[in-house]
């Protein structure tokens, strides 16, 4: 089992969107974190108590500081010892470039958004034409119609929210292997619209902070 099917059945069982330092540190999560295809080959899972924390490693106290990276395909901790924080779900977010994508008869519609000057809610509704049929008058009307329904139903022809699990510890430079390279989170606000991006980074480096 992969860490995000474990914790989708807590949240679809529970409705548990966080696992924090003290529900990690329950025998049972971390008996079955520790049986996670992530955690395969890893002997000690240590549950850091702050997010900033004074680690012993080989033997020397080090202050660490943790980090927060995406749970995607490929990743694995490569280290016999891992040091954990919290396993949480991000914010529900849309990709911007799913409102080109029609969810029923060519229509779309956004999640309430505000917009930054005005903070007044909004909503966009996208209908797309297909360009091969003309201009006409019963092109023109079922545009028409189809947009209205929209605005009378909209729950209808919402764009689905998604949220990414993420894991928070203390990963030491090459202490994470990731055949296909980490997605780092870039949650933005731009001209109103909740965007959720994913950058390209090398886990390899330790480059996986979430700013």
């Amino acid at each position: 089992m992969k860490i995000s099917n474990f914790f989708q059945n807590l949240f679809n069982l529970a409705g548990v969107e966080e696992l924090n330092s003290d529900t990690l540190k329950i025998p049972i999560i971390r008996e079955a974190l520790l049986k996670c295809e992530e955690f395969e080959g890893v002997k000690q899972l240590f549950i850091m108590d702050t997010p900033t924390q004074e680690i012993k490693i080989e033997g020397k106290n080090a202050v660490c500081h943790s980090a927060t990276m995406k749970i995607g395909d490929g990743l694995k901790f490569k280290s016999d010892s891992v040091y954990l924080y919290s396993i949480f779900l991000s914010p529900a977010v849309m990709d911007k470039k799913e409102l080109l994508s029609p969810v029923k008869n060519g229509v779309s519609v956004s999640p309430v958004y505000h917009d930054l000057e005005t903070f007044l809610p909004m909503q966009t509704i996208c209908v797309a034409r297909n360009l091969s049929e003309g201009n006409t008058e019963t092109e023109k009307s079922y545009l028409v119609e189809e947009f209205k329904k929209a605005l009378d139903n909209p729950k209808d022809y919402l764009i689905k929210q998604k949220k990414a699990v993420l894991i928070r510890g203390y990963f030491p430079e090459g202490s994470v292997d990731n055949h296909k390279s980490q997605e780092r989170i870039v949650i933005s606000c731009e001209n109103g619209v909740l965007e959720h991006t994913t950058e390209i980074v090398d886990t390899s480096k330790g480059q996986y902070v979430i700013v």
